[in-house]
């Protein structure tokens, strides 16, 4: 009961308290050497981009008080946070064990099979975790530009497909990635996690604004 309040008139007033305590934000980053990859060297690697953006989001998060770590590894709160959260993206994050009740971020290009999602984001639903999905794409992924006999290589695989015609394989590949990123929405909304697209061509401020309302939604 607020007295002070209630003592100026007729009314009685109820102050509401919430507990306040750090929770913590996870970020998981795809370490498939295709994300580590940019059509035009005068722009980022979907990798990179996608520490800027975890790294920015960390930021808010640490300034709000709130630990913060890499999927895992240790979490962090306080004025270093961010800096061991930066040095740990370094590290490739593989297969894991998600927390109870986490708040996970999951950056990619998420063209790993929608059954290695499913079983990964049900994994998480299962123990109480949500968070988002964030999709990083180049825009040559986007836009197909490729014209006229084409060699396509795998980053880090070695596999290669050459295509006389490149062109004449746009519209099977649009239609696929489409697919793919409607199958992953849904899922993602679905089990709690909902998807964003970013290009790398982009300003990474509409993309981190949309992901800080999410984050901000799942924390209450």
């Amino acid at each position: 009961m607020d007295w002070r309040r209630s003592a100026r008139g007729d009314r009685y007033y109820v102050r509401e308290r919430e507990r306040e305590a750090a929770q913590t934000a996870w970020f998981w980053i795809d370490s498939d050497a295709g994300f580590n990859w940019t059509s035009n060297t005068a722009r980022p690697t979907k990798l990179y981009r996608a520490r800027v953006i975890a790294l920015a989001l960390a930021t808010l998060l640490a300034r709000g008080g709130e630990r913060i770590g890499a999927l895992g590894m240790q979490p962090r709160a306080g004025a270093r946070a961010v800096d061991r959260l930066a040095v740990d993206l370094t590290t490739p994050q593989g297969e894991f064990e998600p927390p109870n009740n986490a708040c996970i971020i999951f950056i990619s290009d998420f063209y790993a099979p929608i059954e290695i999602w499913r079983q990964r984001l049900l994994a998480s639903a299962r123990v109480g975790a949500s968070g988002a999905l964030v999709m990083i794409a180049d825009p040559a992924e986007e836009d197909f530009p490729f014209r006229g006999r084409t060699l396509f290589q795998s980053p880090g695989r070695g596999g290669e497909v050459l295509i006389g015609r490149a062109e004449n394989a746009q519209a099977a590949y649009v239609e696929r990635l489409a697919q793919q990123r409607r199958e992953l929405r849904a899922l993602g909304a679905e089990l709690g996690f909902p998807a964003l697209l970013h290009r790398t061509d982009h300003s990474a401020s509409p993309a981190l604004s949309m992901l800080m309302a999410f984050v901000s939604e799942r924390y209450g």
